[in-house]
């Protein structure tokens, strides 16, 4: 298998990962796809180092988490209760600072 067709795999994998977010402050929920940690930590970087420019277009959903009225660092994973940025969910420790 070559070094394409691992990463349309891996691309493919990732696709199938869905992640249901809850804002802890109204309620609402939002639906994202693949690892949205991931997508989220890109998209706030970029906000913040627009010199950097965009590796590619933000997916739909992930601008939508960015769109809402609150700080979407704070949304928790509905399947767990968890923050969707800490450890237990994403595998990553952000340190605390991952706010918009």
């Amino acid at each position: 298998m070559g070094l394409k067709d691992k990463l349309r795999r891996l691309e493919r994998e990732v696709e199938d990962q869905i992640a249901t977010l809850v804002c802890p402050e109204c309620g609402e929920e939002f639906t994202a796809y693949g690892d949205v940690a991931l997508e989220y930590v890109v998209y706030a970087w970029t906000k913040e180092a627009p010199e950097h420019g965009h590796y590619r277009e933000t997916p739909e959903d992930i601008q939508r988490l960015f769109d809402h009225e609150h700080d979407p660092s704070t949304f928790v994973e509905k399947a767990s209760g968890l923050p969707f940025l800490g450890k237990e969910v994403c595998g990553v420790d952000f340190g605390g600072s991952h706010g918009a």
